[in-house]
């Protein structure tokens, strides 16, 4: 009897596919956190953060537009006819008192903070930090830009003929708030502040709210980064496949 090993059939051995070396190796398990994987490319958040905050902007419009919803008493075409310049200073020099409650926000360990200090470990400190000074500053403009025309201008500003200026400031605050809703404490949080600046925006005007906005954001960003020296920035991408990662043999 011939030796099985010795007989060649004549028939093609077909190789494994690699993918299907791949597919079969035990790919893992990352821990993104209880909020899930936000990670990308440090260019991609910028574009996404311009895109994300023009939409609300063009909402705004289209609703000034479209439904004669704004602030009448402040329209478009008078923004940059007063003294401006001071104007925007007047927004970012409020902003600083705003450090004290941006240091308690990210430091005291409070317990109806925990979630959202989870959130910023897990997800925004890796997501933010490899961003430059430019990158931060043009993420804190546009949500300055976008957000207070669309919640300020538009919405607290075409309530206020109707149900009046406190009442128009608390709705706008609240809505502001449940579409910052990433955490409990974190709308609540955001809550707070639309109503500072909604009462910025009732006594000086949309240019010093954008800027104290914007200078809030640019300073909480920072701040938050700093904070953490020692976080790890997340990866780029997503994780390797495993095959990148295991050893090869011989």
């Amino acid at each position: 009897m011939s030796d099985p090993e010795s007989i060649d059939s004549g028939i093609p051995v077909t190789q494994p596919a690699a993918s299907d070396v791949t597919e079969s190796v035990p790919q893992p398990d990352v821990d993104h956190g209880e909020h899930g994987d936000l990670r990308m490319q440090p260019a991609t958040l910028v574009w996404v953060g311009l895109a994300l905050e023009a939409a609300l902007l063009m909402v705004g419009l289209l609703a000034a537009w479209l439904f004669n919803f704004f602030d009448r008493d402040r329209p478009l075409d008078g923004f940059f006819t007063g003294a401006w310049g001071s104007e925007l200073a007047l927004g970012a020099l409020l902003s600083l008192p705003l450090l004290g409650a941006i240091y308690v926000i990210f430091e005291w360990q409070l317990p109806f903070l925990r979630d959202f200090q989870r959130l910023l470990d897990d997800q925004l400190v890796p997501l933010f930090k490899p961003l430059n000074l430019w990158q931060v500053a043009a993420i804190s403009i546009s949500a300055g830009v976008g957000e207070e025309m669309l919640f300020r201008w538009c919405l607290q500003g075409g309530l206020l003929p109707l149900v009046g200026p406190l009442l128009a400031l608390l709705i706008a605050s609240v809505i502001f708030g449940v579409c910052h809703w990433v955490t409990a404490s974190y709308a609540l949080m955001a809550t707070l502040l639309g109503g500072l600046i909604g009462w910025v925006y009732w006594q000086w005007g949309p240019l010093t709210a954008i800027a104290l906005h914007a200078m809030y954001d640019f300073l909480a960003i920072q701040f938050m980064i700093k904070s953490r020296p020692n976080q790890p920035a997340a990866q780029a991408a997503f994780p390797q496949s495993a095959s990148a990662d295991a050893p090869h043999q011989n």
